[in-house]
């Protein structure tokens, strides 16, 4: 496992979703059963639910490998233009494709997490 794939596992460990009652009284009578992260979150409008929690999770991922931000950049690609030139090297005998450089626009995630910054969120 890389560093950081544990790192994810380590925060997915640390924002579990558990279930329990706030007091004996409503275990005993099943009532009121309460829902939090390990970490103590609940959602803010209400007990946290199973939709609530995935969001939430996804937050403090985020946070533990130091933010995610969309990166923008352009790959240099060769690409044939479907047009046959003379080879150089030997003349008309042979003929090659012309090839053109080409800026293929292209998104990425980037972290701002490194494996000595392994945060305890």
């Amino acid at each position: 496992m890389s560093d950081a794939q544990q790192v994810i596992a380590d925060a997915i460990r640390r924002h579990r979703l558990i279930d329990y009652w706030p007091s004996e009284l409503d275990r005993l009578q099943k009532t009121r059963l309460k829902r939090e992260c390990d970490c103590g979150w609940t959602s803010p409008e209400r007990d946290c639910t199973w939709t609530d929690h995935p969001t939430h999770l996804a937050e403090m991922i985020d946070a533990t490998l130091g933010g995610l931000t969309r990166e923008s950049i352009n790959k240099p690609e060769f690409r044939e233009t479907g047009v046959m030139l003379p080879n150089p090297m030997i003349g008309d005998l042979d003929l090659i494709p012309e090839r053109r450089l080409y800026f293929i626009p292209s998104v990425r995630w980037v972290s701002g997490w490194t494996p000595e910054e392994r945060s305890e969120k």
